[in-house]
């Protein structure tokens, strides 16, 4: 089941090389987390254990409710919370509260930036550290900092998503080469993809767009407020927005050239539609299964078209295994750096954010993350 329970902070000092850590908004009061003591399905956890109520908070987003969070609370996830515990949560944005030891050893994973000090606001750059908490004594290695200037949104869904979607528009197909159109002119590269209204749908269409891209983006014809996602995801940046049914049927009418590349979050008959928008050699990338269906691709486009099949998951690429070396890390804390400059400079905005009170994860934000049909993300904030 998943529970609540009081997590005490250690009365001994802190050790060389850790960190204690606080969500933004937490100033006093008592600490807690959610605690994963079994797996099981979110929905059928008990009414939380709460300890007297914290100062109130400031209205702020900290840690955010992914797919991946669920599938690690129902045991589906290869990365699981280390006992005893086993509090749930991949990202989340966090202040440096106090440093154990020398502050030389409170350098975060790229050896060359500073110390670690009280007050810096800070990521982790390892999965499945917990960060549905209140508060927790840290290595200070799998932290690292980023910018006050950064929206605290963005911080707080800054290590997902976006190195997710630039490590699918960046690790796959050369993009920066034009294909050709129609007329034999040279124009854009297209993209084409599934679940364009998720976070990292979100992220895709708007950098395509600011690098000249195009992108042809499905949504599920049952929305019922087809029209209005149809106009939101357009103001975007989205260059076609359609359905599984409709997409070849439109891409052809507005003259696009095939795809590229073809990015899938969602299984089943979807990924057969998007597969179908690729030219001859495209690559279709799975980095999702939402719809609990395995991918299917028509055997004439592997035979006909030669069209390419892979998978993306940014933890276990470079995204953070907990023995991975330093390279690793450094390579990961660059890519964070980047995603934040692309938030500063404007190129992205963050999603809309749904705030629920951290003791209402299991009863409210699992359920309301897994409702599959918002435009917004589900972010955990203190009680």
């Amino acid at each position: 089941m998943l529970g609540v329970r009081e997590m005490p902070l250690p009365d001994k000092a802190l050790e060389d090389g850790q960190v204690l850590l606080e969500l933004e908004a937490v100033r006093s009061g008592p600490t807690d987390a959610r605690l994963q003591s079994r797996r099981s399905e979110p929905s059928n956890a008990p009414p939380p254990r709460t300890p007297s109520p914290p100062s109130p908070p400031k209205p702020n987003q900290q840690a955010p409710i992914n797919p991946s969070d669920v599938n690690t609370i129902q045991g589906r996830y290869p990365l699981r919370p280390e006992p005893p515990s086993a509090v749930p949560g991949h990202e989340g944005v966090f202040r440096v509260v106090e440093v154990g030891g020398s502050s030389a050893n409170a350098r975060p994973a790229t050896t060359a930036a500073p110390p670690l000090r009280p007050g810096d606001r800070v990521v982790p750059l390892q999965p499945a550290l917990g960060t549905w908490r209140s508060r927790g004594v840290f290595n200070a290695r799998d932290w690292h900092r980023v910018p006050d200037a950064l929206p605290l949104a963005a911080a707080a869904m800054l290590c997902i998503n976006p190195p997710t979607a630039l490590g699918l528009l960046e690790g796959f197909v050369d993009l920066s080469s034009s294909s050709g159109g129609g007329n034999g002119n040279p124009s854009p590269s297209v993209i084409a993809q599934t679940g364009a209204t998720s976070a990292v749908g979100q992220l895709v269409v708007q950098l395509t767009r600011h690098r000249g891209l195009k992108t042809i983006n499905l949504v599920r014809a049952d929305r019922p407020d087809w029209d209005d996602t149809k106009q939101w995801l357009e103001r975007l940046g989205a260059d076609v927005v359609t359905t599984d049914t409709r997409a070849r049927h439109d891409v052809q009418s507005l003259g696009l050239p095939p795809a590229s590349l073809a990015l899938d979050c969602v299984g089943g008959a979807s990924s057969a539609a998007v597969a179908r928008l690729l030219r001859k050699g495209g690559t279709l990338v799975s980095y999702g299964a939402m719809s609990m269906q395995p991918v299917t691709v028509p055997a004439s486009l592997l035979i006909f078209k030669d069209v390419r099949v892979r998978g993306f998951w940014l933890s276990g690429g470079g995204g953070g295994g907990k023995e991975e070396d330093e390279t690793a890390r450094r390579r990961r804390a660059a890519v964070l750096d980047r995603a934040a400059a692309l938030f500063l400079e404007g190129a992205w905005r963050a999603p809309q954010a749904e705030c629920v009170p951290l003791r209402e994860a299991a009863s409210r934000g699992v359920a309301r993350a897994r409702e599959g049909r918002t435009r917004t993300k589900v972010l955990l904030v203190p009680d």
